[in-house]
């Protein structure tokens, strides 16, 4: 999950005033699809991301914050 938000991060994330938009409209599924995972785990995954403050949602799109970058060390 981190290498494909990172990649997709790099590869089509906008300048934002908080940090970095991915502005690709993916659901959980095609996410859990892309990574050989379930739609329920990731849903949890971003879930999880969002309390630590690494990511937020805007509307269908996710937001990589800037100042959660050092907060980045997830576990499952």
């Amino acid at each position: 999950m981190r290498q494909l938000l990172t990649w997709l991060t790099d590869r089509f994330g906008e300048d934002d005033r908080k940090g970095q938009l991915i502005g690709l409209q993916l659901t959980h599924q095609k996410i859990a699809e892309l990574i050989g995972s379930t739609r329920v785990t990731v849903t949890r995954i971003i879930n999880d991301l969002e309390k630590i403050g690494v990511l937020s949602r805007k509307g269908r799109k996710l937001l990589f914050l800037a100042e959660g970058n050092e907060h980045w060390n997830y576990e499952i």
